[in-house]
């Protein structure tokens, strides 16, 4: 089971000597650590989903039934995926249909954009704080779309949430929290605190590299056996 925000700084602040063995963050008395501490904590896991940490993250492959509010050519999500691995619709006759992947040179190239048809390739852009999704044609509202992506982390709202992240990747999120929170208290940072951050992004790191691997030839069309997947032609 994955540790709450609270958890985590109690782990943090103690590792560092601000919390005593048994104590936590809400029963500590001093407003000021737990103002401190909650900014950290809220930090690293903005660092974190901030297109996943360099990649740090593995995301959780998801899909998702969307459909089109309006007639047009650009749609806005009510999330940002960090990676869309395909878009498929189905036919009359209850076949799918894959959209080829498109550039946005190709996007802007496109003269006439408003022939309103299913669509035959997307462009997707993680904007903001939603992304935002484009179609080579003009589609008409109510269509809908099967989308593969993978999906963010979530914010964290309150520390009393349970973090958003696989249970191997708490002892990073509890190292580095406590860096940071070192630096706040004007506190070395103890050496074992030190250890723990860098064997933990180690760890996520060499994880990390194998996935880049398996999305770069996905990007670049090459089938591998490791990522089960539909057959999407890509054209980029």
């Amino acid at each position: 089971m994955a540790d709450t925000g609270t958890q985590i700084l109690d782990d943090a602040l103690g590792s560092i000597g601000i919390l005593e063995p048994g104590d936590t963050i809400g029963a500590s008395g001093s407003s000021e650590a737990q103002s401190y501490a909650t900014e950290a904590l809220r930090k690293m896991n903005s660092i974190i989903r901030m297109d996943n940490a360099e990649n740090l993250m593995i995301p959780a492959r998801t899909r998702k039934l969307i459909t089109t509010s309006s007639q047009s050519y650009e749609y806005t999500m009510t999330e940002r995926p960090i990676h869309v691995e395909g878009i498929s619709y189905k036919t009359d006759n209850g076949g799918d249909i894959w959209l080829r992947r498109m550039d946005i040179q190709y996007f802007e190239s496109i003269v006439v954009k408003t022939v309103v048809s299913w669509p035959t390739r997307f462009l997707y852009e993680p904007t903001f704080n939603v992304g935002t999704m484009f179609f080579d044609r003009t589609v008409a509202s109510g269509k809908q779309f099967t989308m593969v992506y993978l999906a963010p982390l979530t914010e964290l709202a309150a520390i009393t949430d349970t973090i958003d992240t696989p249970n191997e990747y708490i002892p990073y999120l509890e190292a580095e929290t406590a860096i940071l929170l070192a630096g706040r208290f004007n506190l070395a940072v103890p050496a074992g605190v030190a250890r723990k951050a860098k064997r933990a992004r180690d760890i996520i790191k060499r994880r990390a590299g194998r996935l880049r691997i398996r999305l770069s030839q996905v990007d670049a069309g090459v089938p591998t056996s490791k990522m089960r997947r539909p057959n999407i032609e890509i054209d980029v």
